[in-house]
């Protein structure tokens, strides 16, 4: 149970890394069109 908890954590780290990349991406993109 203790290892899933720790793999749904790291998978919430992970998404939201996910989820800022591609807003920066987004914005680069508005930016340069």
């Amino acid at each position: 149970m203790y290892k899933v908890q720790r793999l749904l954590a790291y998978g919430l780290v992970l998404w939201r890394s996910v989820l800022k990349l591609g807003y920066k991406i987004k914005n680069c993109t508005k930016y340069n069109i």
